[in-house]
């Protein structure tokens, strides 16, 4: 009586898909709408992403890209800008990258962005006319932890330290005989290539693109950057990944507990749920542990790379993607080669995955078993019912044709079912009558 169709890997696969698109759904519902604005109101992130794009922008290694309605970009500078606001941090664009904005760009275009930081920023002479929500008090130069404010107000970090003399000495290295450059004969300020050619032209780009990072480097770990920095950070973990765990509870926890056969709601929607090793139905306690591993898999997933990082990019979204696709495809290699399709959280809590629509399976052993014998009882008992129904009549225990009742009778002369029996002996009283 009990039949068992183990689940359809195309339907379990389906079913996965539209499980996770609804999961991303609700996390993505949760993280713009539920936990943004917490962590806005209780972590200040807003305001502190926007705070590092201005000390970005202050410190000439970033640069405001401006687009117009023809889709031509142009670069920004500090004094362009006049008051940094607020929406300048989506625009930015470290000057690593001004060749996507300007066409064939030569080493003294990234060159005076290095000069900028070192003579400019951290000596405050840029800060000329911060926005009024610009705190310049907090701004602290990484060498001598003090502050840097207006060019009339306070004291500036001392200017006999970084200036043209150093920046010439300590980033150009213009007294090392293997410089690439020297200063121009006619203009003492002006740095040019000693060798005019394709190849020093190249080698000098590379040069100053290292300095940027040497200068990006240097404001990173300094003490005002790297309070906001790690600001960021802890809010940005606490917008993204409780959600995350929250979504997990929810769809592969809390819901498989609440359906008798542990679906979610996408495998409950295309009849596929679960029984244990034995073919009886699944307990509570095999369903929570099941996706309790299921849980922990997809967790091992989605943390393999950390989440979140000073250096993200395109590479790293690949890799975050490739790494999660490679936990499902191991995941999915390992239901494809067993019997029952069984994937590791079913080996864990001893289940499978079946077809609901098509299967029939018991509570338990009791269950099935006192089933069973009210069944046979039932068909005894229809058994034991005359059946004449055209040619097919029923003697004693057994059902057979009309045909064969009559070569039984007449080779044998076979006792009737009693009330067949009856019947022959109520005409052998008319016949009697007649004569």
């Amino acid at each position: 009586m009990k039949n068992i169709v183990v689940g359809n890997l195309a339907k379990r696969v389906l079913a996965s898909i539209l499980d996770v698109l609804l999961f991303i759904f609700t996390y993505l519902l949760l993280v713009v709408f539920a936990f943004n604005p917490l962590m806005d109101i209780t972590m200040n992130l807003e305001n502190n992403i926007n705070r590092v794009a201005q000390i970005n922008i202050f410190s000439h290694l970033y640069v405001y890209v401006e687009t117009d309605n023809n889709g031509v970009s142009r670069i920004l500078e500090v004094a362009d800008l006049g008051k940094i606001n607020l929406e300048y941090s989506s625009n930015i664009i470290s000057v690593q990258d001004i060749e996507e904005v300007i066409d064939n760009p030569t080493f003294s275009d990234y060159e005076k962005y290095v000069r900028y930081y070192y003579l400019s920023y951290k000596t405050g002479l840029n800060l000329i006319s911060p926005s009024e929500d610009f705190d310049v008090n907090l701004l602290r130069a990484p060498n001598y932890n003090a502050p840097i404010v207006l060019e009339n107000g306070g004291s500036l970090l001392p200017s006999e330290y970084y200036t043209y003399e150093w920046y010439l000495d300590n980033v150009v290295d213009i007294d090392n005989p293997q410089s690439l450059f020297k200063l121009s004969e006619d203009d003492d300020q002006k740095i040019i290539l000693k060798e005019e050619n394709e190849d020093s032209a190249l080698a000098s780009i590379n040069y100053f693109k290292q300095a940027i990072y040497d200068a990006n480097a240097d404001m990173y770990y300094s003490s005002y950057y790297q309070e906001y920095y790690q600001a960021i950070m802890n809010a940005t973990t606490a917008l993204y990944i409780p959600p995350f765990f929250i979504c997990l509870l929810i769809y592969y926890l809390m819901v498989p507990l609440l359906f008798k056969n542990g679906e979610t709601l996408c495998k409950k929607m295309l009849s596929i749920g679960l029984i244990n090793e034995k073919e009886f139905q699944v307990t509570k306690l095999q369903i929570f542990l099941r996706q309790l591993v299921f849980i922990f898999e997809i967790t091992i997933f989605f943390f393999v790379i950390p989440i979140f990082s000073a250096e993200f990019n395109i590479n790293y979204v690949l890799s975050y993607l490739a790494t999660l696709l490679a936990g499902c495809f191991v995941l999915f290699i390992i239901s494809i080669f067993n019997k029952k399709h069984k994937s590791l959280h079913d080996y864990v809590a001893l289940t499978y995955v079946i077809d609901t629509k098509k299967s029939v399976w018991f509570d338990n052993l009791n269950q099935e078993e006192n089933i069973e014998s009210e069944l046979a009882r039932k068909i005894a008992a229809y058994k034991k019912k005359p059946i004449i129904n055209q040619n097919i009549i029923q003697i004693g225990g057994k059902i057979v044709d009309q045909e064969a009742v009559d070569k039984l009778i007449q080779e044998n002369n076979v006792d009737l079912h009693p009330k067949d029996q009856q019947k022959e002996d109520k005409n052998s009283s008319l016949d009697k009558k007649e004569d």
